[in-house]
Order: C-alpha cells, then structure tokens, then sequence
C-alpha cells in the first residue's frame, strides 16, 4: 500500500501536468527502493523480484535525474580544474 500510493500519487499529478510530479517521482522511487533494500534485509534473502522491483526504483531515480539535467555532460568550452574546485 505505501509503495503503490507513491507511485499512484505520482501517475496522478503526472497526468495532472502538476509542477510537483517530478518530486513525486523522485519520492516514489526512493521510497521503491528503501522498502525493497529493507525488506531484504528484514527476511535475511534476495531473489529475482527484489532485482526487478529494486532495479525499477533506481531506474525511476536515474530518470529523474536526468530530466533535471544532474546527468549532464559538462559543455567543452569550459575547463574544470580541480585545484580550485570549479570551471575556469
């Protein structure tokens, strides 16, 4: 039930063209992802429907990502040094 209202709440306010879908999205699949990590280590076993389940809430987290833009590769006009910890 929690799992699934997450996800539902997120389909709804998607569908709704709502500002906060993209949050609920990120919500919906950390939430995905702790209950199967826990679960996992609550019933001491892991099997393939925890890979699938727990591999779709990261998938669901990467997306977010990248529609923000965290996955971006950096433009080539501009240099990174590391000693001054930015862009020169």
């Amino acid at each position: 039930m929690l799992v699934g209202g997450f996800q539902w709440a997120a389909l709804w306010l998607q569908a709704r063209g709502s500002r906060w879908s993209v949050l609920a999205h990120a919500a919906a699949g950390l939430v995905m992802t702790c209950w199967i990590g826990a679960e996992c280590l609550v019933i001491d076993s892991f099997g393939w429907p925890h890979a699938l389940w727990g591999g779709l809430g990261v998938t669901q987290l990467l997306l977010v990502c990248v529609l923000l833009g965290v996955l971006r590769a950096p433009s080539r006009g501009r240099e990174f040094s590391s000693r001054e910890g930015g862009p020169r």
